[in-house]
């Protein structure tokens, strides 16, 4: 997607689109999870979303770049700690 966004609009759309999509998804869940008292209160779901999609997409270009997928591996574990914290 970052390499292809700037080349062609329609792919751009269709791919943000996805990324819309995901979002709203993790976005739903969290305010699902916050209702339940399973989030911690206070719990932000749509900058939540933002972050979680934009850091994997941040890994996945890293590892690609770096062809390393031990660094990869790091980073989602670190995305995983951060996400646990949110648990209630």
């Amino acid at each position: 997607s970052q390499e292809m966004s700037p080349l062609d609009e329609g792919f751009r759309n269709r791919i943000e689109g996805i990324y819309d999509r995901w979002r709203e998804a993790i976005e739903i869940g969290l305010k699902n999870g916050l209702k339940a008292k399973t989030v911690k209160a206070g719990t932000d779901p749509k900058s939540v979303a933002a972050f979680v999609v934009a850091s994997i997409t941040g890994v996945i270009g890293l590892a690609k770049n770096t062809q390393n997928t031990d660094l990869m591996k790091l980073a989602l574990r670190a995305m995983k700690d951060y996400l646990q914290g949110l648990k209630n």
